[in-house]
């Protein structure tokens, strides 16, 4: 705030306490005019109520002048307008609405619920909020054991790789061209919308205003999104490629400084802050979550898979003589790029999908009880480490030398997370609530957001660029 305004604000505060001074020395003069008894006790006890009031409301008025006393000097002595709690600038909107604020918004709105949760804090309540990140984390982990047992038996075979023929342009023998949309892009759709549903449920946990967190999913979706297919092209040298790897990478890389900009922009606009350690974390558990779910997308179209057993040591060969993968159908790419179908292979995609989920679950867990950097660090070493790791299991190996780029990605991610995380100085949002979390699901913005997202990466990952089909349309003469 400008040094005009300031001493504007204390010019006002310096005639309200004026205002309260006099008014403070009427209601004294008036109370002495007042005393003396009455013959009828109702008139005694009207005067006693009034007088009564009366000291109330200067002893409200006392602790107003006290407050406007200790703003003036505040202001004398230059700290006007910095937060007591994060050391923060306070918005200038709300110094002018309320100059006597010691805190910016978002630490006032993090006082004030600690302050009602201690009120509130009943034992069956607490039970009530333990039970409910209990019930909810282990209900997710069964749903997830469903799917995968169902997709790990399911998925590598050929039928599970086409969803759907769209005729599009009629060639000159009457078949039509078809564009072919995967169970690919279904997957790949499903998993985005899925983590970003965790993401939401974990921001609102924390009651952080519902546009910050739509604003730095957008910001960062759409540069990882890009990513994928752009970093994909220049490290293996295909037109028609995307990586999971790159899009988790450039998050990594980019999250802090989206969440900065959000603050700077939005956040000064609208008055709030988006803490960076609990939105980095809270990232990196929907990304794990993510791409769990999202490496069932890989099983369908028989990409990023392990190598032949054949190929492996007896240790290696013992672990999954039972459980393995055996793809069939000549579209999928472990077909046609390394002629590996029908022979048993590391389940690679699989052991991704239950590791990288099973953090997640665990690191959401974590953040829900209050450990933040907790979470964070298991979550970045898990998905990260494993990374790095799998690389050496997978027959289509990247990169000519012994360290794939992706593997160099995963050590440059975890190194400047670190550094990042030892830099970010935020305030404690409080423990997360995870009821309001899973209510802010039930609004319309966020479903119709969802539901575009949803759509968006349906799209512009389930178009099959490798297959084409040919479609025969005619009419069926014995129903008509």
């Amino acid at each position: 705030m400008k040094e005009e305004k300031i001493q504007s604000v204390r010019y006002t505060l310096v005639q309200k306490l004026e205002d309260l001074f006099s008014i403070a020395e009427n209601s004294i003069s008036n109370m002495k005019n007042a005393d003396g008894k009455f013959a009828d006790p109702f008139d005694q006890a009207a005067i006693e109520t009034n007088k009564f009031v009366e000291l109330a409301c200067r002893d409200r008025d006392r602790q107003l002048m006290l407050d406007i006393k200790e703003t003036i000097m505040r202001i004398d002595r230059g700290l006007f307008g910095i937060c007591d709690h994060c050391g923060r600038a306070i918005s200038e909107k709300r110094l002018l609405l309320a100059p006597m604020s010691k805190m910016c918004m978002p630490c006032q709105k993090i006082t004030e619920t600690r302050i009602r949760k201690k009120e509130t804090d009943c034992p069956c309540r607490v039970f009530h909020t333990i039970m409910l990140d209990e019930i909810f984390t282990l209900s997710f982990a069964a749903f997830l054991a469903i799917l995968f047992t169902w997709a790990f038996r399911t998925l590598p075979k050929e039928d599970w790789q086409i969803l759907a023929c769209l005729p599009y342009r009629k060639g000159q023998d009457g078949n039509w061209f078809g564009k072919n949309l995967t169970y690919y892009g279904f997957f790949s759709a499903l998993a985005y919308v899925f983590a970003v549903i965790l993401f939401l449920i974990m921001m609102s946990s924390l009651s952080i205003p519902i546009i910050g967190t739509i604003s730095v999913v957008a910001v960062i979706l759409a540069i990882c999104v890009l990513a994928a297919r752009i970093i994909a092209r220049w490290v293996e040298k295909k037109p028609h490629t995307l990586s999971v790897g790159a899009a988790s990478f450039t998050g990594i890389l980019i999250g802090p400084l989206a969440i900065w900009t959000v603050n700077a922009t939005l956040g000064n606009w609208l008055d709030f802050s988006v803490p960076t350690l609990s939105v980095m974390t809270a990232l990196f558990i929907a990304y794990a979550f993510g791409e769990g779910i999202g490496r069932l997308a890989c099983i369908s179209f028989g990409c990023c898979y392990g190598k032949r057993l054949t190929e492996c040591n007896s240790l290696i060969k013992k672990i999954f003589r039972r459980h393995n993968f055996v793809f069939s159908g000549k579209t999928k790419k472990i077909a046609y790029a390394y002629q590996l179908d029908g022979q048993e292979i590391i389940p690679i995609q699989a052991l991704t999908a239950v590791l990288y989920s099973g953090t997640a679950l665990l690191s959401f867990y974590l953040f829900l009880k209050g450990f933040t950097l907790s979470a964070m660090i298991i979550t970045l070493i898990v998905t990260q480490g494993w990374r790095f790791a799998s690389e050496f299991l997978r027959a289509d190996h990247r990169g000519n030398g012994r360290i794939s780029a992706y593997q160099i990605m995963t050590l440059i991610a975890i190194g400047y997370t670190f550094i990042i995380s030892a830099l970010i100085k935020t305030p404690d949002p409080g423990l997360p609530n995870l009821l309001p979390g899973i209510n802010s699901l039930w609004n319309p913005g966020i479903i119709i957001f969802l539901v575009a997202l949803l759509i968006f990466v349906f799209l512009y990952t389930g178009q099959s660029r490798i297959t084409s089909s040919s479609i025969n349309i005619q009419v069926q003469q014995k129903n008509i």
